[in-house]
């Protein structure tokens, strides 16, 4: 992306995706992704799976939750973490996996 223009359409494409029911979750939960294209033709990178998130904090809360959604992300914590309850209806809302470390 280079110009205005490309990322005012860039912009409108989300809000036509947010606009439409169908599609407004996977929009927030970050199932829907938006890619550059290369500037030269490279060879593509194998799937990998999804991102992951490593959190160091002991306490995971609602916000630590609806950041990695943002990000697309998969939360891993560690333990001993405690993950509130609304963290835990915010992930179960958002459709974000999160997974304790072993």
């Amino acid at each position: 992306m280079s110009t205005d223009s490309e990322l005012t359409s860039l912009v409108n494409r989300i809000q036509r995706l947010y606009d439409d029911p169908s599609t407004r979750s996977d929009l927030q939960a970050g199932r829907i992704r938006f890619r550059l294209a290369p500037a030269e033709p490279a060879d593509p990178a194998p799937a990998i799976g999804p991102a992951r998130q490593h959190l160091t904090k002991q306490l995971v809360t609602e916000r630590d939750v609806a950041t990695a959604c943002q990000a697309g992300v998969t939360l891993v914590i560690s333990p001993r973490a405690v993950l509130t309850p609304l963290a835990r209806d915010k992930a179960k809302s958002l459709h974000v996996v999160i997974e304790r470390e072993r």
